[in-house]
């Protein structure tokens, strides 16, 4: 008798043919990228503590606000500190966009071929490979190194001498 479905799955033994290691795979690919996307966010939460003491203002900034929150935040002290770096706003944008369809979406895998998805809010589904998921970590390194820049603003006084830590 031959199996209508191929070879992926024999209707006697229905036994899960895919291989475990994709999915060992994807979630090594997607713990890497949301642990840089956390640096990434703890790198914007320290810069706008010190945007805000350099402001003398440190009384407006609480610190526990949504990324989105935060990137907004950023671009207005941008405008009172018009010398520090300005981030790339949207990559930054981007960036927490696809972690919140990875962090908030599920991993859909089909057990006999191996294929998956990832499922959004809302149902929406992808295929993203864990090479994929790899390049948002890479990307979200950038983006860190990016906001880490607007650390030097925040280290010299106009003239070029180093401010004093208590400051």
């Amino acid at each position: 008798m031959s199996d209508l479905f191929g070879d992926e799955m024999n209707w006697l033994d229905d036994t899960p043919s895919a291989d475990p290691a994709i999915q060992v795979e994807y979630k090594a690919a997607l713990g890497g990228f949301l642990v840089q996307f956390n640096a990434l966010e703890n790198m914007l939460a320290d810069i706008l503590e010190m945007s805000f003491r350099s402001l003398k203002r440190r009384d407006l900034y609480r610190g526990n606000e949504p990324f989105e929150k935060r990137l907004m935040t950023l671009e207005l002290v941008g405008l009172a500190l018009p010398r520090m770096h300005t981030p790339n706003f949207p990559e930054l944008r981007s960036l927490a966009d696809e972690r919140n369809k990875l962090a908030y979406g599920h991993f859909d895998q089909n057990p006999y071929s191996g294929e998956y998805r990832v499922i959004s809010r809302g149902g929406v589904a992808r295929e993203l490979s864990a090479a994929q998921i790899r390049a948002l970590e890479d990307r979200a390194l950038v983006a860190w190194n990016d906001v880490r820049s607007c650390l030097a603003f925040h280290w010299f006084d106009p003239d070029g001498s180093m401010l004093r830590r208590d400051e």
